[in-house]
């Protein structure tokens, strides 16, 4: 399928591994990703085209897609989604808000999207629609983790699995799971699982898509939006500007969460540096701004570690930089590489410099190492 077709010219955040999980891999999914990603448009892409795989091939298993919320308003925003996405094509969506829920379709395909209570309580009614079904996705998956809840979707799930394919794909989908990953994991989905993430990264320094086995072992996977380079001493996120404002969040909080390195960074637009205040400040996180006023800049942080300085071209020398166990974020390279350099020169004169992670568009990183001669 075209996503031209979709009105869909290209993918973004994690939309392209996403597809390709879905699509292409024997997998279960844990996919961690926020609003404004695109991520359900990302799995419903895989469940329109299940759609018109089986049209073509005129297979009468009629439900492509099953999509479970806690809340009525998750269901309305997913089916507007759907409805946009699947006008052209011969899929219905069957959505489920209040208290109805019903499939009377005559032919044609048709995805399922509704809350996991009217689900539960509709079960007896709609277990002949499971026949043939592809794809189930969790969305507001921490909710599930509660005994009530847990038991309401475990139930939906021992019932939908009966009745389907013994190839169902299983989605877990939340925007921060709180720790409850490996809970809903065990509890929900029976195939080896990947996990896909906007951000990169689940814990200090570790690629968060990697191939998690039921046993526990863990092996890397391809992570098209990261690349970490070693010997450099360098992490590079491929992000567009929508996308690297939650990125750096989620950065700046994965590495202060052991409480044992500080960060600094640098911006180069006072755009840049308004979003890092910003998000800093509602994270209570303590930092200081390098700039022209010396004197209070001198002044320590509260803390050994947990620290952020944020620091632009020309001006971090005039802060006696006192940070230990460092951790360099450029957002954004800089205009030069011989700045990027000096960067780095002056973070190495005090303290510990540990590494540098670059969020910038994948061709400018590209075309900065092809240009070799980095860090030296």
């Amino acid at each position: 399928m075209r996503l031209e077709e979709l009105g869909k010219k290209y993918t973004k955040g994690p939309q392209k591994m996403l597809i390709k999980a879905m699509i292409n891999k024997e997998y279960d999914i844990i996919l961690k990703a926020g609003k404004q990603t695109g991520k359900s448009t990302g799995y419903l892409i895989p469940m329109v085209n299940e759609a018109i795989k089986r049209e073509r091939k005129n297979d009468n298993r009629r439900c492509v897609g099953l999509i479970i919320t806690w809340s009525s308003e998750m269901v309305k925003d997913i089916t507007k989604l759907a409805n946009e996405m699947c006008l052209r094509f011969p899929i219905s969506v069957i959505s489920g808000q209040k208290r109805s829920l019903n499939v009377e379709i005559e032919n044609g395909y048709y995805i399922i999207i509704t809350k996991a209570v009217l689900l539960f309580n509709n079960l007896l009614t709609m277990e002949q629609s499971f026949k043939g079904l592809k794809y189930i996705v969790i969305e507001q998956a921490s909710c599930f983790a509660s005994i009530d809840k847990n038991r309401t979707l475990m139930e939906i799930l021992n019932k939908v699995r009966s009745k389907g394919t013994s190839n169902i794909t299983t989605i877990l989908s939340c925007i921060d799971f709180r720790g409850t990953e490996n809970k809903l994991q065990t509890q929900f989905l029976e195939k080896e699982s990947t996990c896909i993430s906007l951000i990169g990264l689940t814990r200090e320094d570790k690629v968060i898509s990697e191939l998690r086995v039921n046993d526990g072992k863990k092996n890397s996977i391809i992570n098209d939006s990261f690349k970490r380079i070693p010997e450099l001493g360098l992490d590079l996120f491929f992000t567009n500007h929508i996308d690297t404002v939650s990125c750096i969040q989620n950065l700046i909080t994965r590495i202060l969460s052991k409480n044992n390195k500080n960060i600094v960074i640098y911006f180069t637009t006072a755009i840049s540096l308004l979003i890092v205040k910003y998000k800093l400040s509602s994270l209570g996180i303590p930092f200081k701004v390098s700039n022209d006023n010396v004197s209070e800049n001198r002044q320590n942080f509260p803390a050994t570690f947990g620290n952020v300085l944020i620091c632009s071209d020309n001006l971090e020398e005039k802060l006696i930089d006192t940070l230990k166990k460092k951790v360099v974020i450029h957002y954004f390279l800089p205009q030069t590489k011989k700045a990027f350099k000096k960067r780095i020169e002056i973070q190495k004169k005090s303290g510990d410099y540990l590494k540098s992670i670059i969020l910038d568009d994948r061709t400018r990183l590209e075309n900065f190492l092809k240009e070799g001669d980095v860090m030296s």
